[in-house]
């Protein structure tokens, strides 16, 4: 998913099997998928839904979501996805019973390994390298589909003369169904997993490879998953565990459940997640539209889960009908932090809530009014990434505690990671 390659082959549209047109297709990561062709197809078509192709060693190869760029006496495609290892002919034939996805950082956030305690002495001999694959995680999400975490290491690369041996553990996430099920659920499943793990590294979480398959025990067909990624960076750093917000290891007792409300609440909660997400996989972002979307996505959340409860508690504080009295976002924002203090504010040191909300309805008016008066342009530049950072936390914390953690959990989960720590008191 992250490295170039090109496959040289035979091209041609489902319905006319017969005019094959040689090409070659090009997969560049960071850029964009492309069929270039020799020649034409027969017809002018500008979008087709399904090219299928056979690569030069004789692999079926099927390009689904297509359109052209150059029409001329040679074609340009630009492809979305790649299947390797089976011709389909309609959106509803891609489907599988088990997806391997393989994601960028995924070892380091579970830490599980099966070396042994090396044995190694310079002056003695012999020394002893021992490795077993850990066995698999599996957790039931519900009644049609299981999540596992499953090891492979890959053959051992010796070197001629044998001077140096190196075995290498990859981590994988299974989706197993109980029954076929279509790409795009699939794939929404698998994206929605990708999430999780950003949220969880504080840094994206891109598919390094996917294997789909299909049939029985053992006469199984295996189709290897390509599509465009944008923008991915630093795949090949690593990333410390003092770094992520929400290592595995701190959760490992309590993921289950965690993942289970997960997959179980995905809906409900969109509407605070996809603001939240957007910045991690688009780096272009204005700062200002980091933070919009971080004070949109707490709007979405009072609105969708504390509205009601605040209102019915102001009523009854108040003993009256409040009904037709508006609650503006000062006062909600206020609610919020107050409710969720306590995950946050070992970090953040807010002494006055009701302050803090005013400083970003003051940010938030600014942007969405282009009110010059609200914030001198210098200190509004000056200060907005830290509080942009300030709210990334609260809204990670909400997160949380909505699929599962507990306030002390959130808490430690907060004090025993570096990323925020530069927040203090600022």
């Amino acid at each position: 998913m992250i490295e170039y390659f090109e496959i040289e082959g035979q091209w041609w549209l489902p319905d006319n099997p017969a005019d094959k047109v040689s090409g070659i297709l090009k997969f560049e990561p960071q850029n964009k998928i492309l069929l270039h062709l020799n020649g034409k197809f027969p017809l002018k078509i500008e979008n087709i839904e399904f090219i299928h192709g056979n690569s030069t060693d004789g692999k079926p190869i099927t390009l689904h979501d297509t359109f052209y760029t150059h029409l001329s006496n040679t074609q340009d495609y630009v492809i979305n996805f790649i299947f390797v290892g089976m011709h389909f002919k309609k959106l509803n034939d891609i489907s599988f019973s088990n997806i391997n996805v393989r994601y960028a950082h995924l070892n380091e956030w579970l830490g599980i390994h099966g070396f042994q305690a090396l044995q190694f002495d310079a002056n003695k001999n012999p020394s002893k390298i021992e490795h077993v694959l850990p066995k698999p995680i599996t957790i039931q999400i519900n009644s049609s589909f299981r999540f596992s975490f499953i090891f492979r290491s890959i053959i051992p690369s010796i070197t001629f003369p044998p001077f140096e041996e190196t075995i290498k553990q990859f981590a994988f996430v299974e989706f197993l169904y109980m029954r076929k099920k279509y790409f795009k659920k699939v794939f929404a499943d698998f994206i929605h997993f990708q999430n999780f793990l950003t949220l969880a590294f504080q840094s994206p979480a891109y598919p390094l490879e996917i294997t789909g398959s299909f049939g029985k025990k053992n006469n199984r067909t295996f189709i290897k998953i390509y599509y465009q990624i944008n923008e991915a960076k630093n795949i090949d750093n690593i990333i410390r565990v003092s770094k992520m917000l929400m290592p595995y290891e701190y959760i490992q007792n309590k993921f289950p459940s965690l993942i289970q409300n997960w997959y179980e609440k995905k809906h409900s909660f969109e509407t605070i997640f996809i603001p939240y997400i957007r910045r991690f996989y688009n780096t272009g972002m204005y700062d200002e539209d980091q933070f919009m979307d971080l004070a949109r996505g707490l709007d979405a959340y009072y609105r969708d889960f504390l509205k009601q409860v605040h209102t019915q508690s102001i009523h009854r504080a108040n003993n009256r009908n409040l009904k037709k009295k508006p609650i503006y976002y000062k006062e909600k924002l206020t609610y919020i932090f107050k409710k969720h203090s306590n995950q946050f504010n070992a970090i953040l040191k807010i002494k006055q809530y009701s302050k803090f909300a005013e400083k970003i309805v003051k940010y938030r008016n600014d942007f969405a009014h282009s009110n010059p008066i609200s914030i001198d342009p210098y200190e509004k530049m000056k200060k907005l990434d830290k509080l942009s950072e300030k709210l990334r936390l609260i809204v990670s914390c909400i997160i949380l505690n909505h699929h599962g953690l507990d306030e002390g959990e959130i808490e430690q989960l907060v004090s025993k990671s570096i990323l925020y720590r530069h927040l203090l008191n600022n």
